[in-house]
């Protein structure tokens, strides 16, 4: 009889060591410690980045979907790339890269400096950036064609606004509000004449430009806010 009994008490034991074992190996019992997250943030906001995560950890630290926790991340309007991994024993480790923003597009949304468009809140939208308009998807090359007019421009004041039409014809808008028609490119030889030239025929003018027409071979018309039209040639 106590030999039944020693074999019952060792089978229980056995048991529960099994059980046990069984407990601490099962992936969805081990919990995830710690989230990393890393990066430098300007306009993301941190509280939300760690709710969005922490919304995501259903699991344990084996069984969390990882690419679920990247996707939720990368659906954040800030967030332009995350990494995520596991780190033993029981952390995560988030690394994100926040978008920097170039301009603002005039439909509606930001550019950011690599041309792709993204739609924060409109109270995220930091103040004092140019506006980029043209055809859905040209994102990319009006933030281009921005930049370089703003090199061949670099002695007058900076471009606020630069529209591009779906025939590629630009027009910009400098920061004392002289509007240039610009028309298609190639343009560099026009914008840099311009430069070259405008500030001596302002200053003769003595007023300001409303607009300037470059569309001419050897030279530009501006309409004055106060004179009579000039046309400037070079020849």
């Amino acid at each position: 009889m106590k030999r039944w009994w020693m074999g019952v008490f060792l089978l229980l034991l056995i048991s529960l060591v099994a059980w046990a074992a069984y407990t601490a190996l099962d992936p969805r019992r081990v919990p995830i410690g710690a989230v990393r997250v890393e990066g430098e943030f300007q306009y993301l906001a941190r509280e939300r980045l760690e709710q969005v995560i922490t919304a995501q950890l259903l699991d344990g630290f084996f069984l969390v979907d990882l690419d679920s926790v990247r996707v939720a991340v990368l659906n954040l309007p800030w967030v332009k790339a995350v990494t995520v991994r596991r780190v033993w024993p029981d952390r995560l480790h988030v690394r994100v890269v926040e978008r920097q923003p170039a301009a603002r597009w005039e439909a509606g949304g930001l550019v950011d400096v690599d041309g792709d468009a993204f739609r924060p809140a409109a109270q995220e939208v930091p103040p004092g950036l140019p506006v980029l308009s043209g055809p859905e998807g040209s994102e990319a090359l009006l933030l281009g064609g921005y930049r370089q007019f703003g090199r061949w421009l670099a002695s007058l004041p900076l471009i606020r606004r630069a529209s591009m039409d779906a025939r590629r014809s630009w027009r910009l808008e400098l920061a004392d509000g002289t509007r240039l028609i610009v028309g298609r490119q190639p343009a560099e030889v026009r914008l840099r004449r311009f430069a070259r030239v405008f500030p001596a025929v302002q200053a003769d003018r003595g007023s300001r430009a409303e607009r300037v027409d470059l569309r001419y071979p050897n030279g530009f018309a501006v309409r004055w806010r106060d004179k009579p039209d000039t046309k400037v040639s070079e020849d």
